[in-house]
């Protein structure tokens, strides 16, 4: 009975607070604070991430209970506005009213761009763009000293002014910027043209955007950027005319039918024999809003796009890097069926791709097992700048993934480029951007399915992939143009030569007689008289015998 009645004392006593080695301290309160904008449609909506917040956040309370006492608030704004341009007076107030001594706030985020089609800007067009990345709200956390997190789009950090911010987004624009430059180093491709459709999803208009700002500021690739607004009738054609005029190398950033039609158009122009690269991007495998990324859509174009994807590389994450394991399958499942409860929504993959679901889930539970291990070693867990050193450079494994955070706090995924072989009529990874080492572009298998068989193609739109009968007619063509340009110049030879021959033997007569080679000695020019005139005056000069021949003739 007495110690039935010490062990409940015990519990009671210990409610609350957890036993670290011989040293007993209380539980840390957390409040996690997520906020942004209901208006947002799409992979950003908030109507999404929420239900995975919610989700991770119960899943840490019954994880370590023990030792983190978490509680979750969603602060929605109204409209996009009063998150970026009054993002300081909404969290201001929730951080003014939720700050106590000892509790631990942490501000939560997907850092979905606002401005989508469909969203907010198509309702409010006279509106300017709304970035819920805004780096304002971001700096504030970093005033407060409090933990800030983005989940989904990723953003750069700059750890002088956001000391305090962590970006473990799985789609993460930069990256797949570095994969380009990387690509185009690696093969020595010096020049290039970006095409770029403005009606496809967001990320292809960030990453052309950035990637045309980097290499304008590199100035080793020379490039064109052309922008589109695709419908069912473009063809894309002008497009592929200009490419052959300036480069051998396309980046296309749009919807994958569009990429499709593109290809099936330069097949008719005999563009895609190996001697011209094709590049995409899909971030999201099978996701409804990149499109369909495949030669197959049952149509009569079906067998041209085959053998025309010959012809494409794409930038793509390393799904390897996804385990497939029963928590990845509870997660999936257990989103769709909340979602269907509380927005009434029945998400397919297609819909809302599984990675994202995993990966937004994981920023909020690595989250709590830092913290965690913050509490265990007995840190302040208030003290967001020195807290998050705990995540810089370390790679953290968690149920479907390993997670890779950088020096600077953000989380950098294996991406890869890759390959549709024919042989195989599969897509195949063949170069890898590692995870810590984002300059790197290392070979992981040979490309020898490439049309030409000979791989990489050169950059410039000349002779030098060894097409004979091209290169021929192409040295033919250009003696139409080589022949006059040559006689024009020898011609302009010629008369520099005489005119300086000139001016030499005008010099040399100046030398030596006073006078240019064209002007007559003064003392050889007689005026201008009638004959019989000078006839007496040069008899004159004359000795008698002539002038009496002269006497005889008269």
């Amino acid at each position: 009975m007495f110690f039935w009645l010490l062990s409940g004392y015990l519990a009671k006593l210990s409610y609350g607070h957890a036993v670290v080695g011989t040293v007993q301290q209380p539980a840390a309160e957390i409040v996690v604070v997520a906020f942004g904008s209901p208006v947002t449609v799409g992979l950003g909506a908030l109507s999404r991430s929420t239900v995975v917040w919610e989700m991770a956040v119960a899943d840490l309370a019954q994880k370590y209970g023990d030792a983190l006492n978490i509680s979750y608030i969603f602060v929605p704004a109204v409209t996009c506005l009063a998150v970026c341009e009054k993002g300081e007076d909404v969290l201001s107030g929730w951080y003014y009213t939720l700050q106590r001594p000892g509790r631990v706030l942490v501000f939560l985020n997907n850092g979905a761009d606002l401005a989508t089609p469909g969203g907010y800007r198509s309702r409010y067009p006279s509106l300017p763009d709304c970035n819920a990345n805004d780096i304002s709200l971001y700096m504030l956390s970093a005033q407060w000293n409090v933990l800030a997190v983005n989940s989904l789009t990723s953003i750069e950090i700059d750890r002088t002014i956001l000391p305090t911010t962590l970006s473990l987004g799985f789609l993460r624009t930069p990256s797949y910027v570095r994969l380009c430059q990387n690509l185009l180093t690696m093969y020595n491709w010096t020049s290039m043209f970006i095409l770029l459709d403005k009606g496809s999803v967001p990320i292809n208009t960030f990453v052309a955007s950035a990637l045309a700002e980097r290499l304008n500021n590199s100035g080793r690739v020379t490039f064109v950027l052309r922008t589109v607004l695709s419908n069912a009738n473009t063809t894309f054609r002008d497009n592929l005319i200009e490419l052959r005029s300036f480069s051998r190398i396309l980046f296309f950033f749009g919807h994958a039918a569009k990429l499709r039609q593109l290809l099936v158009t330069a097949s008719s122009m005999n563009m895609t024999n190996g001697q011209y690269v094709y590049v995409a991007m899909e971030a999201l495998p099978n996701f409804i809003g990149y499109g369909k990324m495949s030669w197959r859509y049952s149509d009569k174009n079906d067998q041209v796009a085959r053998v025309a994807f010959r012809s494409l590389l794409v930038l793509q994450p390393d799904i390897s890097s996804f385990k497939t394991t029963n928590s990845s399958f509870r997660l999936a499942n257990e989103f769709r069926s909340r979602s269907m409860a509380s927005v009434n929504i029945n998400y397919t993959n297609a819909d809302h791709p599984s990675e994202i679901v995993i990966t937004t889930y994981d920023a909020v539970m690595l989250l709590g097992k830092v913290l965690h291990e913050a509490w265990r070693s007995q840190e302040d867990l208030t003290d967001s700048r020195n807290l998050i050193q705990r995540f810089l450079n370390q790679t953290f494994d968690m149920d479907s993934e390993s997670i890779f955070i950088d020096s600077n706090g953000v989380r950098a995924d294996n991406l890869v480029v890759a390959h549709y072989n024919s042989l195989t009529d599969q897509r195949e990874p063949f170069l890898l951007q590692p995870a810590n080492a984002a300059d790197e572009l290392n070979v992981i298998r040979s490309l020898e399915d490439w049309p030409s068989l000979k791989w990489p193609p050169s950059s410039s739109p000349g002779c030098e992939d060894g097409d004979a009968d091209k290169c021929r007619v192409a040295g033919l063509n250009s003696l139409k143009y080589v022949i006059p340009v040559v006689l024009l110049a020898t011609c302009g030879t010629l008369l520099l030569v005489i005119k300086c021959a000139i001016r030499s033997q005008n010099k040399r007569n100046l030398e030596l007689n006073g006078w240019p080679w064209w002007m007559k000695d003064p003392n050889d020019l007689v005026s201008f008289m009638p004959n019989r005139v000078l006839m007496s005056s040069w008899l004159d000069r004359q000795p008698s015998v002539y002038k009496n021949a002269s006497t005889r003739m008269r």
